[in-house]
Formats: C-alpha cells, sequence, structure tokens
C-alpha cells in the first residue's frame, strides 16, 4: 500500500511539472536573438538569447550608459546555457534581465545594465538583425517612434492623394494645413508625409488651438492629428510636447471598433477626439499638418 502510494504521489508531482511547464510555454512569447558557442561568457557552452515579445515597451527618456537620455525600447532577455548535465544536451535557464535598444548613429545599439557581461553578445551583427525582426515583427509602432516617428515609405499612388490639401491657416507661431485624402493613409503614413514637407501631425495643446482647427475645417471632416499611444503607454503627443489638455468625445477614449481593433492613434471627429486603429482607412478623410515657426 505504501509502494502505491508513493507512486501516486510521484505521478501526481509529474502532471503538476507538466502543467507548470505548459502554462509558462503558453504566456511567453519568446523570440531567439542570439545563439552561439564561441563566447567568452561560458566558453565551450552553446549561449542563448530570447527576447519576450510580451514585454516590448516604448520609453521615452531612458539613462543609457553612454549617450545620455535617449528614447529606447526596453523587453525581458532570458540568457540560457546549452550542456550535458548527466541527462543528455539540455537548454538551462542562465539569467532574466531588462534589455534597452536604442538608436547609436544609424545602428541599433543593446545594453544590459544588470548583467554588463552581455553587452558583447548583444551587439553582434546576428543579434541586431534578429531584434530588428522581432520588433518589426510585434512592435512596429515602437520601431518606427524609435527610428524617429513614422518613417514610412510611401506609395505613388498615397503621395498623390496626399497632394490634395485643403484650407490653410495660422495660429499663433504656427502654421497648419489640411489634407483631405479619402482616408487612403494610415496614421503613420500621414505623419511621415507631414515630416517629408518639414512639419508634423497637428498637435493641439489648448482649447484655443482646438476652436482655431475647428473653424478651418469648415467641412467637418474626420482628420488624423498628432497623437497616439505608443507601445504599452498612454497616450502622447509626436511632438513629445506635455500631454496636458484633452478633447475626447464621450465615452472616448475606448480602445474599440467593429472596424478595425486595436485604437493607438487619434482622429479630429466632428471637432472631438476619437481614438481609432493606425490601420483604420474607413473612419477618417485625411489629416491635418503643423509647422512650427
Amino acid at each position: 500500500m505504501m509502494v502505491m502510494m508513493r507512486k501516486l504521489k510521484q505521478i501526481l508531482l509529474l502532471c503538476m511539472l507538466v502543467v507548470v511547464i505548459a502554462t509558462g510555454s503558453a504566456a511567453a512569447s519568446p523570440y531567439k536573438l542570439f545563439s552561439n558557442s564561441d563566447n567568452t561568457l561560458w566558453p565551450g557552452m552553446l549561449t542563448s538569447v530570447y527576447g519576450e515579445t510580451s514585454s516590448i515597451r516604448l520609453l521615452e527618456d531612458y539613462q543609457s550608459e553612454n549617450n545620455g537620455t535617449v528614447k529606447a525600447i526596453s523587453f525581458t532577455g532570458n540568457v540560457t546555457v546549452t550542456y550535458n548535465a548527466g541527462f543528455g544536451m539540455t537548454e538551462y535557464p542562465a539569467s532574466s534581465d531588462t534589455i534597452y535598444v536604442y538608436i547609436k548613429g544609424n545602428t541599433l545599439y543593446a545594453e544590459c545594465p544588470y548583467f554588463p557581461d552581455l553587452n558583447g553578445m548583444l551587439n553582434t551583427g546576428e543579434f541586431r538583425s534578429n531584434l530588428k525582426k522581432m520588433l518589426q515583427g510585434y512592435a512596429p509602432k515602437a520601431y518606427n517612434a524609435l527610428l524617429g516617428k513614422g518613417r514610412v515609405k510611401l506609395s505613388s499612388e498615397k503621395a498623390a492623394a496626399a497632394k490634395a490639401v485643403g484650407p490653410q491657416g495660422q495660429f499663433g507661431n504656427s502654421k497648419y494645413a489640411i489634407y483631405y485624402t479619402g482616408g487612403k493613409l494610415t496614421w503613420w503614413e500621414a505623419e511621415s508625409y507631414c515630416e517629408s514637407l518639414g512639419g508634423h501631425l497637428a498637435t493641439i495643446t489648448s482649447q484655443a488651438e482646438q476652436d482655431f482647427i475647428n473653424q478651418l475645417n469648415t467641412e467637418g471632416y474626420r482628420l488624423w492629428i498628432g497623437a497616439y499611444r505608443p507601445e504599452g503607454l498612454d497616450f502622447a503627443w509626436i511632438t513629445r510636447e506635455p500631454w496636458n489638455y484633452t478633447n475626447w468625445d464621450d465615452g472616448e477614449p475606448n480602445n474599440s471598433s467593429a472596424v478595425v481593433a486595436q485604437e493607438d492613434s487619434v482622429c479630429l471627429w466632428y471637432g472631438k477626439w476619437n481614438d481609432l486603429s493606425y490601420r483604420n482607412l474607413e473612419e477618417q478623410s485625411g489629416f491635418i499638418c503643423e509647422w512650427d515657426n
């Protein structure tokens, strides 16, 4: 009887272990960024670095080790080593720390302040190439913002649509122009077009400025403005101005749409603001550019 009880306990423990492992695998989203046995951290062992895609965040003011305050992306990096501990070749966890990525010159640069010995691996060609793929695949908005707002290349059709300029005017030290595009440009494409002209999507930071734009928008079109929600953060202005004024419509922002889900950009909606997905081409008609003097 005792032998049977021991066996039953072993089976139960094994089942619990399987459940824990399965649960952990479901919750995590690892993306392999680096794998190399020729390194000095653990000589002779295969060392791998994974990025947890579910932990990606955009930081506006990261204090980098060598480049001062920079815009950066953070994510949890898991380091493993593969070796034979008597059970065959097995991958074992070695560390888990936050990795920070920012632009240094024209190159992605990564650092791990709490595990500096890892920095050599984090700045290899292999790591940078895989990191770029991870960010483009799992956090495109954060990646575009890291590169410097929304550098998106417009097709010839969309560039032509963006030339349909509407009312223009000046408020304070800024100039504004409305572009009617029939909803052909995403939020990022509209921002890129404004940037190509030396401006940015309009940032509305006071009721007086809002009233001016409402008067400029004589047809009451639904237009992209320069507010968006960076990956993992609250709404902000593309210019990084203080977020001190809002003009949300009733019930907004609600991050809810029957057209395109995951609403992360802001549209002027009959004089008020509404959050829409940056890919929503059906519920907006154009955008407003602003040039600061």
